[in-house]
């Protein structure tokens, strides 16, 4: 039974970097549940991928489409007054068949639809305790809601990170990063911990508080 999952929403998959959404699509199928919302169904449909399960109200696509892929399960909505949107729906059915671990795709679009991203940012704050990880990617930057933790992984030296306070106050330090706040009180609002820079390949980031760890690859 896989306990990751990929969740794929109706969002932005600009055209000039296509490569890396149907790379980590192909990447993850192995090992981790694809699952598509609603429109994000024609990100598939155009570049011939399969996903494992397809979830919506249908008001953002044709459901006939779901026709393409009898292999897949389908999970339809009721569209008028629907509590949860789309991808909250998506985390309700993970939290409910043992996924541990989430990526999301398609959430971060920052050229009109910055309520969206905003959105998709504190939903995953609000389903945080329900899995062991929780992450959204696009093919430039990683956004990861922290709690009360420390957070390890690896880049490439010089690459950015930002820690930006979502409680009152939170304390930070960090490993590997061009400056170590060394357990600093910043408070909400402030904007001093952001642009932090790689100084090794290994890194981590401890924080007291709520803060959005983002970061910036090259």
């Amino acid at each position: 039974m896989k306990t990751k999952a990929a969740i794929y929403l109706n969002g932005s998959y600009p055209p000039d970097h296509l490569y890396f959404y149907i790379r980590e699509c192909k990447n993850l199928a192995d090992n981790s549940f694809i699952i598509v919302t609603d429109g994000g169904l024609q990100f598939f449909i155009n570049n011939n991928l399969s996903p494992d399960l397809i979830l919506g109200d249908w008001d953002s696509t044709d459901i006939r489409l779901i026709k393409s892929f009898p292999k897949a399960l389908t999970i339809s909505m009721p569209g008028d007054g629907k509590a949860l949107t789309d991808g909250e729906m998506a985390l309700d059915w993970c939290m409910n068949n043992n996924i541990t671990d989430i990526v999301i795709y398609g959430g971060i679009d920052t050229t009109f639809e910055t309520d969206q991203l905003l959105g998709n940012i504190f939903m995953m704050f609000a389903y945080k305790n329900k899995f062991s990880s929780t992450r959204m990617r696009d093919y430039c930057q990683e956004i990861i809601p922290l709690e009360n933790e420390t957070f390890s992984s690896h880049g490439r030296p010089g690459e950015m990170l930002s820690v930006v306070p979502v409680s009152d106050e939170i304390k930070y330090e960090a490993k590997g990063l061009k400056y170590n706040p060394k357990g600093q009180t910043f408070k909400f609002g402030q904007t001093m911990p952001l642009r932090n820079e790689l100084a090794a390949s290994r890194f981590s980031v401890k924080v007291t508080g709520r803060a959005v760890l983002i970061r910036h690859f090259y």
